[in-house]
């Protein structure tokens, strides 16, 4: 058994032990120890529910190793714990002047599960601020990984290595943990707030201004396929001390009109299934409540980061796909939507991605340098 003096506390969870690390050293004694008992271990960073299974002997919680470990302001970077949450690095971040990279709409993961699932915000993947990870290994050692260079990625690919030397493109899988991330290295940006522009434009136009669009911070647009209505919310990065803050009046507004789009949005489900015919009545209700709510936000200044449930951000199933495949697949969708209104009444969200990474990771869901992203709940 791993001594109780080794971990800071213990749980027992549906039959199995679940042990809260607070320290690195806590991490690296458990894994070591666990190895010489033949135990096996499961870890998780508590964006999730705690898993169960009667394959694991324990469940290790990351989430209190929350420490910022360390800041340079002049270099813009920060080493911090991987137990910490995106809101938590955020909020520590504005103390110095610095933000993260990744704008707008994105759910509150701790950094080790961001990491593993590779996630991909509004505007960039979480890959483009990563550079470099602290890794525990099955064997209980410690190690600093970081992306290869160019000339080692080509070298690999060339010699056709079968076991490459662990890198972040291993880490940052998409699947899940390679190693246990005990702290991460950000690379940052000075701290700015996004000027919002909202406005409603049809298919036909989203995809002839395309291009024009890129030139935002960040793009977000919810797509009523059976109106052929798209609300694009395009965000330019502004200075602090040059924004503009939204007038309580318009606070109130907004607040007023989400109310009712969140009323329109449960109404139009029930009533897409009761009575299909009324689908798209019902979607062009749901985009005129919607419409109006964001138009109290146009010409205005807000966080670059807005953290949504986790709820909300895995509805449905998400695509990444490379831009340049972005009119055939929308165009299909609509005629499939058309096809199926009684699916397809809600909106369907689309962001753009610009990705500074050469190196991708090894499972990465793309190559490109540009991507785009459309998540649908119209197959559940």
């Amino acid at each position: 058994m791993i001594p109780v003096h080794s971990v800071d506390e213990i749980f027992e969870v549906a039959g199995l032990l679940l042990w809260k690390l607070k320290l690195n050293c806590s991490a690296i004694k458990v894994i070591r120890q666990a190895k010489d008992n033949d135990l096996n271990l499961r870890f998780f960073g508590n964006t999730f529910p705690c898993p169960n299974g009667s394959d694991r002997d324990a469940t290790v919680d990351i989430s209190p190793m929350r420490a910022l470990v360390a800041c340079d302001p002049e270099k813009q970077m920060v080493k911090i714990e991987g137990g910490m949450t995106l809101l938590e690095l955020s909020e520590m971040l504005k103390s110095f002047n610095l933000a993260l990279e990744f704008a707008g709409p994105m759910p509150n993961f701790t950094v080790i599960d961001a990491i593993s699932l590779g996630m991909i915000a509004s505007n960039t993947s979480i890959a483009d601020s990563l550079e470099k990870c602290e890794v525990v290994l099955p064997s209980g050692a410690t190690k600093e990984v970081r992306w290869p260079t160019e000339k080692e990625d080509k070298k690999a690919i060339t010699e056709g290595e079968q076991r490459p030397e662990l890198s972040l493109q291993s880490v940052v899988s998409g699947l899940g943990l390679s190693g246990v991330i005990t702290s991460a290295t950000f690379k940052c940006v000075p701290l700015h707030t996004l000027l919002e522009n909202n406005r409603r434009v049809s298919l036909a136009q989203f995809l002839e201004n395309w291009e024009k669009m890129g030139l935002a911070s960040y793009i977000c647009a919810s797509w009523f396929a059976l109106n052929d209505t798209i609300l694009v919310t395009s965000a330019f990065s502004m200075r602090l001390h040059l924004s503009y803050k939204q007038p309580v009046l318009d606070k109130i507004c907004e607040a007023i009109w989400m109310a009712a789009t969140s009323i329109a949005s449960a109404l139009r489900s029930w009533s897409a299934w009761l009575f299909p015919r009324s689908a798209a009545l019902m979607s062009q209700a749901h985009c005129f409540c919607l419409r109006n709510a964001v138009r109290h936000r146009t010409n205005f200044c807000f966080p670059v980061q807005k953290f949504v449930p986790l709820k909300q951000h895995c509805r449905g199933v998400k695509w990444i796909l490379p831009s340049n495949r972005k009119e055939s697949v929308l165009k299909k969708l609509s005629v499939w939507s058309l096809e199926h209104p009684e699916l397809c009444s809600s909106p369907a969200e689309i962001s753009i991605q610009r990705h500074a990474r050469r190196i991708n990771s090894f499972l990465s869901p793309h190559t490109a340098d540009h991507t785009f992203s459309i998540q649908v709940d119209w197959f559940q």
